[in-house]
């Protein structure tokens, strides 16, 4: 079974069988034996050898696409959780920049913003703040750690820097 997006297959004139709760992105689940049954009965079948090979030729081409895309679908996934694991590691590193993530993962910023703006609704850089602020709110509040300590621990220029960046995002001052 592969699970895509209904569009997908409906791209494809494919009506899939519905699996799950109704959502905006419903996925719907393929069964690659009922696609192959159907290209052997056209392969075995009594019409003319032209009708059969056309036929044959677009039950195969369907068969691809939905392998191509699946294919597309793993390696988006594979993408977007090696750039949210990079940036998750370097949380506490000043090193860290949109453009080593990219020359590491071999792509252009502007596909490391998309798609994880796809899978997120947030830019890389926003879900980068977001995660320092989770931080600093709970070394705030589990620790001993003054302000200034953790501005620096988090690699802010200063403790008004990291303040204004924290209310921003929290809505609070630290």
């Amino acid at each position: 079974f592969v699970d895509l997006p209904a569009k997908e297959y409906l791209k494809m004139g494919i009506k899939p069988k519905f699996i799950g709760l109704p959502t905006p992105n419903r996925v719907y689940s393929f069964n690659y034996t009922n696609v192959f049954e159907e290209l052997y009965e056209i392969t075995n079948s009594q019409l003319p050898a032209k009708e059969i090979m056309l036929s044959a030729a677009v039950k195969f081409h369907t068969i691809i696409q939905i392998l191509y895309r699946h294919q597309q679908a793993a390696r988006f996934d594979n993408k977007v959780n090696a750039i949210k694991k990079m940036l998750d590691s370097h949380i506490y590193e000043r090193d860290i920049s949109l453009k080593n993530i990219a020359d590491n993962l071999c792509m252009s910023q502007a596909q490391i913003i998309s798609i994880f703006k796809k899978t997120f609704n947030m830019t890389p850089y926003q879900y980068f703040s977001n995660k320092r602020a989770e931080i600093a709110a709970s070394l705030l509040l589990n620790s001993n750690m003054q302000i200034k300590e953790i501005a620096e621990l988090l690699n802010y220029a200063d403790q008004p820097y990291f303040s204004n960046a924290f209310k921003k995002i929290m809505g609070v001052s630290p």
